[in-house]
C-alpha cells in the first residue's frame, strides 16, 4: 500500500506505540488528502466502486490512472487527483471524505505504513523490529508516515498497532492485500518477458477490470478449458470478492505457471 504526499517522511516505529489522533476540528483536517500518490490495491478499487455503485470500467475511467513504476516498469493503478491548484483527492469534500466507510487501506492505516513479505524473506525474521508474523502468514513491519501538514501528532492519544488496525477497519484489507502479495512481488520479473505488455494487460483485467474478467471466466470458452465446479462458478457470478479471490489463482497460473487452477484433460 502506498500513499504519499509531497512532504511525507518515513520514520521507524519505536516499539509498537505511537501518539496520534485525527478528527474534525483540527486545523489541518483534510489537508493531507491532496497531491497524493495513492496506489489502489485490487480490494481498494473493489470497495470504492461498490460504494459508488459504479461498474469497474466507469470507475477506473473516472477516478483512476495507470502509471508505470519508474523503478520496475510495472503498471500501477492510482487515484487521479483533481486538476485544481491543490490537486485534491476526488473523494474529498469540505466536511471530509465522501467514501470514508470504504476508503482505501493506505488511507485507513495512516499515519502508519506497512511493509509485508513472505515469512522466509531475508531481513524479516525476529521480533517486531525485523517483522512480525501476520494472521495471513506473511511477515509485516510497520513504520510512521509523517506529513508536514498533519497536526494529529500533537493530539494526546496513544495507540498501539493492533488496536489501531482494529479501530480503522484494516483487517479485511490486510487479508486481501496479503493474498495478492505473491502476484505483486513477482510482477517486476515480467518486464523482461517479450510478451510483457500482453501479460500486464492480463494482470490489469483480472485485478481491476472485474466486470470484464467476470465475462471471461463465466463464458463457455473458459469452462471448456478449466475445471470450475458449479458452486464456485455461482460464487464467481454473484460475489465480487469471490471473483477477486479467483483472480489471484488465475494470475498465479497464467502469469507464473503455479498449479492454482486445473485445466481440463484434452
Amino acid at each position: 500500500m502506498k500513499t504519499l504526499g509531497p512532504t511525507a517522511k518515513i520514520e521507524p516505529l519505536d516499539g509498537d506505540t505511537f501518539q496520534f489522533n485525527c478528527q474534525p476540528g483540527l486545523r489541518c483536517f483534510g489537508d493531507c488528502c491532496s497531491d497524493l500518490t495513492l496506489m489502489l490495491m485490487p480490494y481498494d478499487a473493489l470497495r470504492l466502486r461498490q460504494a459508488l455503485a459504479l461498474g469497474s470500467e466507469v470507475f477506473l475511467e473516472r477516478y483512476t490512472e495507470t502509471v508505470r513504476d519508474s523503478d520496475e516498469g510495472v503498471p500501477r493503478v492510482q487515484v487521479k487527483m483533481g486538476d485544481d491548484a491543490k490537486k485534491r483527492c476526488p473523494f474529498l469534500a469540505n466536511d471530509g471524505c465522501t467514501v470514508y466507510e470504504d476508503r482505501p487501506g493506505a488511507c485507513r492505516i495512516f499515519p502508519l505504513g506497512r511493509a509485508a513479505a513472505a515469512a522466509s524473506a531475508p531481513g524479516m525474521e525476529g521480533g517486531l523490529g525485523g517483522g512480525r508474523l501476520a494472521p495471513s502468514g506473511v511477515r509485516e513491519q510497520f513504520f510512521l508516515v509523517r506529513e508536514e501538514v498533519c497536526h494529529g501528532w500533537e493530539e494526546p492519544r496513544e495507540w498501539s498497532i493492533d488496536p489501531w488496525l482494529d479501530d480503522q477497519g484494516m483487517r479485511s484489507y490486510l487479508a486481501q492485500n496479503d493474498r495478492w502479495l505473491s502476484i505483486f512481488t513477482r510482477l517486476p520479473a515480467l518486464e523482461k518477458d517479450r510478451h510483457a505488455e500482453q501479460r500486464f494487460s492480463m494482470f490489469r483485467t483480472a485485478a481491476y477490470h472485474l466486470d470484464r474478467f467476470r465475462d471471461l471466466v463465466t463464458g463457455d470458452a473458459f469452462s471448456q478449458r478449466f475445471e470450475l465446479g458449479d458452486e464456485q462458478l455461482a460464487r464467481i457470478r454473484e460475489d465480487d470478492e469471490a471473483l477477486l479471490d479467483f483472480a489471484v489463482d488465475w494470475l498465479a497460473f497464467s502469469l507464473f505457471g503455479d498449479l492454482t487452477i486445473t485445466p481440463k484433460s484434452v
